[in-house]
């Protein structure tokens, strides 16, 4: 006869979501010290392999877009840049106001920072800013005119 093993007792009430929110918790706290320990590429890289745009947000808050992005010192590579305006990109259409902020501004210094020419993004770039401008033209459509001009700025 076969014998089960006993279940492993957990500290964690036994929500279903307890695993994910606890996951997010440890991929934020490992991008934070990623962050502070000035390894850009590294917590980025983690931020965009994430399966929603929520840690790469999270991310872009927590870094200084000056600091990253600075020409012509760029500490991203074109991949991890153009992941990221992809993920930014589709949550521009529906951010709450208190992140739009932070995305508007880190997708203005990473339209600056893309070499379309380069050739491991080349192919993706057309995709990716049409995606941009559409969800861009979706905001402006649903209306805070206060926004209107920011995300213009973005599509000149």
């Amino acid at each position: 006869s076969s014998q089960q093993a006993p279940p492993v007792a957990s500290a964690a009430p036994s929500r279903q979501s307890a695993p994910a929110v606890n996951q997010m918790e440890a991929m934020k706290a490992e991008i934070l010290k990623l962050l502070a320990e000035k390894q850009f590429e590294p917590a980025f890289t983690r931020a965009v392999s994430a399966s929603t745009a929520e840690l790469a947000v999270f991310c872009c808050a927590n870094a200084d877009v000056n600091e990253v992005l600075a020409v012509p010192n760029v500490r991203l590579s074109q991949p991890i840049i153009i992941c990221l305006m992809q993920q930014l990109g589709t949550v521009v259409a529906t951010a709450r106001n208190s992140t739009l902020q932070v995305e508007l501004e880190w997708l203005q210094d990473l339209a600056m920072s893309l070499d379309p020419k380069d050739k491991t993004i080349s192919q993706h770039v057309p995709r990716v800013l049409q995606q941009l401008v559409t969800s861009i033209n979706t905001r402006v459509a649903d209306g805070d005119p206060n926004l209107r001009r920011p995300l213009q700025r973005l599509l000149s």
